[in-house]
């Protein structure tokens, strides 16, 4: 009986080394397959490296073009409020110049009516004067061919005192007269002067006024045509970063696809390995000992996947002038600069695609060379995910040019859009420092 027991203790022992053996062979013909799983985990991480950049990018455009339009728009606001304001105020001024130069009309036919009378008066006076004179040299005359203390002595003295004491009426009438019309004149002509001024500065403030409502206009309307071209460039850069997204998550689909491929592929082969290693095995043990036909072999099955993660200056006194001035000068400054920083920007972000498109367009390659490599390598269902990869990275990688050539169009004329609006705030800074420099001279 010992003999007996020996054999397939001896046998047995004999047989596992060699089970083992073809297990180990077993596992080494699924080599291939695990080194497409490895390439299929590299190609996830070249796949982030290209699109994590892009999506970075498409995150950065957007929020800066959203801020942009944003901004935009409560600057359009204003200038069209501040607009609408200045447009009442001028009509105001208009009014009030044209009141100010209907007193100068008025004063000034006044002064003339006044004239006018003043010398038909003195023209007058000056004839009774003349006559009252007239008469007291002819009552002279004849006084001094009469004696003197007889009745017509007495009766031409009378007369001449009369004559004498009218002439002296007459001489200061005249000249009480010509004091009211010089009182006159003068008065009206201060009048017609402060008129003059009130009209000349209400017409000043009137020009001050049409000027800023035409700079707020024409800053709206390039603003206005900015905005159009920022929205432009907003909505095509959401259909490329969306198509960007919608290719990133098929690739990764396409991907998870043939790592289960793979690793279906993996188990079947180690199981068909398995299953004939311990066919071969459970042979040499049956012909040792038949006692042995209860063990058995079983092959393990291996489980294998990866996963993809991503993710206007006033008439006042001259300090308020100048301070106004100054403020308009900072306010005009201080746009001038945004709207530069704004434009270098968008200039430098659409610069930016072009790298992100080379290195996507890279990517692309790099996937349909790999893709070409392992469908050759491949059969059965690996071969076709490998195949979809190679076709899908062919299609993205034709449509990739367009939208991106679509976002610099879009881009540049968005730039041009934005230079515009830089020239207009250049002139407002310029007249607010011509502003400045005239409310200093006002100190002088």
């Amino acid at each position: 009986l010992k003999t007996r027991g020996a054999a397939p203790i001896r046998h047995f022992s004999v047989a596992m080394p060699r089970l083992f053996s073809l297990l180990s062979l077993a596992s080494a013909a699924t080599t291939g397959a695990w080194d497409a799983s490895e390439w299929l985990s590299d190609e996830s991480k070249r796949d982030g490296k290209a699109y994590d950049p892009a999506k970075c990018w498409c995150d950065d455009l957007s929020e800066f073009l959203g801020d942009r339009i944003s901004k935009i728009d409560d600057t359009m606001q204003n200038l069209e409020s501040t607009a609408k304001v200045q447009h009442y105020q001028n009509e105001q001024w208009r009014m009030e110049a044209k009141e100010h130069k209907a007193e100068v009309g008025a004063h000034a036919e006044t002064l003339g009516t006044a004239s006018a009378i003043s010398t038909r008066d003195s023209a007058a006076s000056q004839d009774e004067v003349t006559s009252l004179r007239a008469s007291l040299d002819s009552l002279d005359q004849a006084m001094g061919k009469v004696q003197e203390g007889t009745q017509i002595h007495g009766t031409l003295q009378g007369l001449k005192d009369t004559f004498a004491e009218k002439l002296k009426e007459a001489e200061e009438s005249d000249k009480s007269r010509q004091s009211e019309f010089d009182d006159l004149q003068e008065s009206k002509q201060k009048m017609l002067r402060l008129a003059k001024q009130a009209a000349a500065e209400k017409e000043a403030r009137l020009a001050e006024g049409l000027a800023e409502v035409s700079r707020a206009n024409t800053q709206v309307e390039k603003m206005s045509a900015q905005r159009e071209d920022d929205a432009a460039l907003s909505f095509a850069a959401k259909d490329l970063c969306s198509m960007l997204a919608d290719q990133a998550e098929k690739r990764q689909q396409l991907r998870q696809a043939a790592n289960i491929a793979v690793s279906q592929a993996n188990v079947d082969a180690a199981q068909a390995a398995s299953y004939k290693a311990a066919t071969r095995v459970f042979t040499l043990l049956s012909k040792s000992a038949r006692g042995m036909a209860a063990h058995r072999a079983a092959a393990k099955k291996s489980k294998a996947g990866s996963n993809t993660t991503r993710h206007v200056a006033k008439h006042l006194d001259c300090a308020t002038q100048l301070e106004h001035a100054q403020e308009d000068k900072r306010r005009a400054s201080a746009a001038l600069e945004d709207a530069k920083s704004t434009a270098n920007a968008m200039m430098a972000k659409i610069q930016k695609s072009g790298d992100i498109q080379a290195a996507l367009e890279q990517m692309l390659h790099s996937t349909m060379s790999g893709a070409h490599v392992a469908t050759g390598k491949s059969v059965g269902e690996v071969k076709k995910s490998f195949e979809s990869m190679f076709a899908m990275a062919q299609t993205q990688l034709a449509t990739l040019a367009k939208p991106f050539d679509d976002i610099r169009a879009k881009g540049k004329a968005s730039t041009l859009a934005a230079s515009r609006v830089v020239t207009v705030l250049m002139g407002i800074e310029a007249d607010a420092a011509q502003a400045v420099v005239d409310a200093e001279r006002c100190h002088e």
